[in-house]
């Protein structure tokens, strides 16, 4: 029986990656699970990062902080309302943005996530007209640009604590008459 010829066995090249190309392979790896939550609690608010399976929130170290400003991403940002209805439930109505730079690029920087939400809110509050339900509003912003589900946004409210310092409009005289410290926010 004849004996078959082999192929001869070829070595593949290694890729070869660029450093801004392995830091932006780290740095996507690290955020990967990450999404920033804001929720307005006065003019010292800050985005605060949480886990976006397990709804924890994550110590910001230097490394997640360098990964999140080093890079522009394609942010998924959803701006929303956070409502308690006079039932006591809770509600949210949420708002995707589209995301740009000056140049109308869809890839942005995290310090410039901030200054696309404001319009969204400003419209989102006027536009709703039962404007005595409003606690308080906020944004999620994933840099992956995975969407959540509303369910999953809400849960990260709550576990922002979105709805434990504020209180709705209705809700102000039963609070006042009650001796509650109450300060209003504008």
């Amino acid at each position: 029986m004849p004996r078959r010829k082999q192929k001869p066995k070829t070595r593949k090249k290694p890729m070869r990656r660029t450093a801004r190309q392995v830091q932006r392979h780290d740095a996507s790896r690290l955020i990967k699970d990450l999404v920033a939550v804001y929720v307005f609690t006065g003019s010292g608010s800050k985005p605060r990062v949480f886990n976006r399976t397990t709804f924890i929130e994550v110590p910001v170290t230097d490394e997640i902080d360098s990964a999140l400003k080093s890079h522009p991403y394609r942010w998924r940002i959803s701006t929303a309302l956070l409502l308690r209805e006079k039932n006591g439930k809770r509600k949210l109505i949420s708002e995707e943005v589209s995301a740009r730079d000056e140049n109308g690029i869809a890839r942005i920087e995290y310090g410039d996530l901030a200054p696309q939400v404001v319009d969204s809110h400003v419209d989102l509050v006027s536009s709703y007209s039962n404007q005595d339900l409003i606690v308080t509003v906020g944004w999620v912003a994933d840099p992956s640009g995975k969407e959540l589900s509303p369910e999953d946004e809400m849960r990260l409210y709550e576990a922002a604590k979105a709805y434990e310092n504020f209180i709705a409009a209705w809700e102000l005289p039963a609070a006042e008459a009650a001796g509650q410290l109450v300060e209003k926010v504008a």
